[in-house]
């Protein structure tokens, strides 16, 4: 009976979790990284009233969510028009070696200046080819 105990105690503690080490789940990407993933954020925004030109900028099938509804083509964020300037105003970019992450605030100007608006956005990108890096989802808001 002793000896069925003992085993029965070896085979539970067997099954116990392991515990895990606490950190971050990805290594941090290549010192580089962190300037493609601003320049195409850059591109994203400064590129975005004129249209087409930053679809390249997107994975396919990419989400884009602008004042809680899905755009399915440019310009992609939220307030912005088309023609006229966008900038972004700051940001806040975190790159791990398979994600990139940012928080954005731009401006989107009219062509004669009469409008401006301001927006904050959400974007996650993905690694792509050669070195470049895809929106794969972007959530925005803007003043109205």
């Amino acid at each position: 009976m002793r000896r069925s105990i003992v085993t029965l105690i070896v085979l539970l503690a067997a099954c116990a979790p392991k515990q895990q080490a606490i950190g971050p789940a990805t290594r941090l990407a290549d010192p580089d990284a962190e300037a493609r993933v601003t320049a195409t954020l850059e591109a994203a925004v400064v590129g975005d009233p004129h249209g087409p030109i930053t679809d390249t900028l997107y994975a396919p099938g990419a989400v884009v969510i602008a004042n809680g509804a899905t755009k399915l083509s440019g310009p992609r964020l939220a307030g912005v028009m088309p023609g006229g300037q966008s900038a972004v105003t700051s940001s806040q970019v975190n790159v791990r070696q398979d994600v990139a992450w940012a928080s954005i605030d731009y401006r989107w100007f009219s062509d004669d200046k009469s409008e401006i608006r301001l927006g904050k956005a959400t974007l996650v990108l993905a690694p792509g080819k050669s070195g470049t890096w895809k929106v794969v989802q972007v959530h925005s808001s803007s003043s109205r």
